[in-house]
């Protein structure tokens, strides 16, 4: 999830977590730090437990790669803060990242070190090269970055091309954020699935360029993928269609 600012069998875990959608109608608690911090020189973490404090200090060791990835000037360390609340059950995600921390829900503990690694991406994405960009393409790309510091894209790949084809609702490409907080929780795994799959067409260079150039709505990135692939979509080869309402060139989904 940016700066307060896909739904198929078992790898829907991962893609639930960090960042899902309502409908978005959830507001940021107003919470008080957990009782434990741990720090060292790459933050702080923040839980009710000492020892998942220290486990959550543990995932962020991927910060500094991740920064670097990014090529990010943030130099402020991220708060992680592991919460007792269950944001998921207030309407809103696992985790979010709002200016000053990172707050992980409750439900977030079973994939905390793929949460804690996806919203750090958010973190540093605000000072780099890649902000401003589109929410939608900000997920995929916090996916991307994620998964390749933790050594874990070919579980990504293996899922876009054993699943089938599902579509992905038009609005999520839309431009403004209030089209990505309005989908559902399924509808939200299967649009950051998609983009992921656009990120890893582009690359990160391709997303940076486009970015700098100043492509500020989700489909200048689906059309460059679309040119970089050729024939065909670039989505897998063609198992993740797009339904995406006055685009031409989009397949209907089933």
């Amino acid at each position: 999830m940016p700066d307060l600012r896909t739904s198929l069998g078992a790898f829907c875990a991962f893609l639930a977590a960090a960042c899902a959608t309502g409908p978005y109608v959830f507001t940021v608690p107003d919470h008080a730090p957990p009782d434990f911090s741990v720090s060292n020189e790459i933050g702080e973490a923040r839980a009710y437990e000492p020892k998942l404090a220290e486990r959550v200090l543990e995932c962020m060791a991927v910060a500094p790669r991740i920064r670097e990835i990014l090529d990010s000037d943030r130099t402020d360390p991220p708060s992680v803060w592991l919460l007792e609340l269950d944001m998921v059950d207030e309407g809103g995600p696992l985790a979010v990242c709002v200016a000053d921390r990172v707050m992980i829900g409750r439900n977030g503990r079973p994939q905390l070190e793929y949460v804690v690694a996806h919203e750090l991406v958010h973190w540093y994405v605000v000072d780099s090269p890649y902000a401003p960009i589109p929410i939608s393409v900000e997920e995929g790309l916090a996916e991307y970055v994620s998964f390749t510091v933790l050594g874990r894209t070919a579980e990504l790949d293996s899922d876009l091309t054993t699943t089938g084809t599902f579509s992905v609702p038009g609005s999520a490409f839309y431009p403004g954020e209030e089209h990505w907080y309005a989908l559902t929780l399924e509808e939200g795994q299967r649009a950051r699935k998609a983009m992921y799959s656009i990120v890893r067409v582009l690359g990160l260079e391709g997303v940076r360029a486009l970015a700098e150039d100043g492509a500020d709505e989700p489909m200048d990135y689906v059309d460059a993928a679309r040119a970089m692939a050729g024939s065909g979509d670039p989505f897998s080869g063609g198992s993740v269609r797009l339904s995406i309402p006055g685009d031409a060139s989009a397949e209907e989904g089933p």
